[in-house]
């Protein structure tokens, strides 16, 4: 793509590592003592990595369509203020996914720079505890935020009166005990970028789990309502921390108590070679946490323009939004496993593997999103109507997934690039991208649907806008 052709002929956000006297030249694997790996060989790299972040994406996803359901079915209500809470999911996302993807770069380019037998050191701990306290710090000062302004906010979405304290309640206690998860996130993260997926994937599968847990026990069962959901949160990241402390410490990512840590593992692996960790939330993180921040406005703003046309149509976009989750899980997933692969030939040195990487990924995204798109289409009666026992809202969840769906094949390969991009310390170029897309279907669509085009006319505007933003970011000759 043009865009990304000019990004890339300048220095990257961060640090391009120095020669490694132990790592293999460019043009090699990037690991001592490996040859230069085929296209085929990187795909199953690839697919190997992504295996366990994809299945970890795809139960999280499900469990928040669970989580949907659940409040479906415990009233109309319940599921309409969890949809209003959606652009404050995405603030609270700005953060977490900021510091996930900067945890897992720069986890990765140590593990790179380190070669195949990387013993981790005690700058590894400490590392992570850095990342930690920074998280902690933004997370609770955006979760104060919410509990200030959570009045405020009820009447610029225009909350029915009698709606308005559960709503405050609901939006205070969700953000606060999302403070709770930043240790077992960062750990998460930590893992995967090491090269440990399946670990990982091991503590997203057990936190969304227990979440579904919860929200069924107290919120179904107990008759608790929508607050069963912060109490989910909060119980489910406290047993996730415990579980991430032990597969840290069997990675050797923690020292073992009691036991001394270690330097370096080897000489010529230093652990600031492109690991920095001011580097990498400012050049990484930061813009990842602009993308999910202007994923906020834009939510804002969807939800006030589908507004006047009534809760149900609210409602059924919250659900819908909710099955697209689960939709874009393989291209994140597959971004993130490239991200892996091109990351650690990076600190290793071996940036001539780069293109080769890329084009193995991008393959798979291409094939899989044209089945996705497919699917999305043919099944969109049957996932709405899971989604609320109420028909006005379930058919209103439909349309949106019948008109979104066919646009599937581009959505998966613009967020497939776009998430590179970002993972890669390019995030200006991300930034721009979704500045562009959100432009188009927010403003044009918008006003379609205000001037008296309804909600099709919104989802209309968005889906081609998704075609548009793909045909800009085309990587081209690049």
């Amino acid at each position: 793509m043009s865009s990304t052709s000019r990004e890339a002929g300048t220095a990257p956000a961060l640090p391009v590592p120095g020669p490694d006297p132990d790592a293999a030249p460019p043009g090699g694997s990037g690991l001592p003592g490996a040859s230069a790996p085929s296209v085929a060989e990187l795909r199953r790299r690839v697919l190997r990595l992504a295996g366990p972040i994809c299945a970890a994406l795809v139960v999280g996803a499900l469990a928040q369509l669970v989580v949907a359901a659940l409040l479906g079915h415990m009233g109309d209500d319940a599921l309409y203020v969890r949809s209003l809470f959606i652009p404050v999911t995405f603030l609270v996302l700005a953060v977490q996914e900021g510091l996930d993807v900067s945890t897992q770069v720069g986890f990765a380019r140590l593990r790179g720079a380190r070669g195949r037998d990387a013993v981790p050191s005690s700058a590894t701990a400490a590392r992570r505890g850095r990342v930690v306290a920074a998280g902690g710090a933004v997370r609770g000062a955006v979760a104060l935020l919410v509990v200030l302004a959570a009045p405020a906010l009820a009447t610029v979405l225009s909350v029915p009166g009698p709606l308005v304290a559960e709503f405050v309640a609901f939006a205070r206690w969700t953000v606060l005990a999302s403070v709770l998860s930043v240790p077992t996130a960062v750990a998460a993260a930590a893992l995967r970028g090491w090269g440990r997926t399946g670990a990982s994937a091991t503590v997203a599968l057990l936190v969304a789990g227990l979440q579904v847990l919860v929200v069924w026990l107290v919120g179904l069962v107990g008759g608790f309502g929508v607050l069963a959901v912060p109490v989910a949160i909060a119980g489910s990241t406290l047993v996730g921390a415990g579980v991430a402390w032990a597969l840290l410490v069997r990675a050797r990512l923690l020292p073992r108590p009691g036991r001394p840590t270690r330097g370096a593992s080897r000489p010529g692996a230093a652990d600031h070679r492109g690991v920095d960790v001011r580097a990498l939330l400012l050049g990484v993180g930061l813009p990842v946490g602009l993308s999910y921040l202007l994923l906020t406005v834009t939510n804002l703003v969807m939800v006030w323009v589908l507004g006047p046309s009534g809760t149900d149509v609210v409602a059924g976009f919250g659900g819908a939004a909710t099955v697209q989750t689960l939709v874009v899980v393989p291209a994140i997933g597959l971004a993130a496993a490239v991200s892996i692969v091109m990351n650690q030939q990076w600190g290793a040195g071996a940036l001539g593997l780069l293109p080769r990487t890329f084009r193995a990924g991008t393959v798979v995204v291409a094939g899989t999103y044209v089945v996705v798109g497919a699917l999305v289409l043919a099944a969109a009666p049957l996932l709405a109507g899971q989604l609320s026992a109420d028909p006005e809202v379930a058919a209103q969840a439909a349309l949106y997934l019948r008109v979104v769906g066919p646009s599937y094949a581009g959505v998966g390969l613009v967020l497939y690039l776009v998430t590179l991009l970002e993972q890669l310390g390019y995030g200006r170029v991300a930034v721009t991208l979704n500045v562009l897309y959100h432009a188009v279907s927010l403003g044009a669509g918008g006003a379609l649907a205000r001037a008296g085009g309804g909600p099709s006319a919104l989802y209309v505007t968005s889906a081609g806008a998704a075609g548009a933003t793909w045909a800009a970011s085309s990587p081209g000759d690049s």
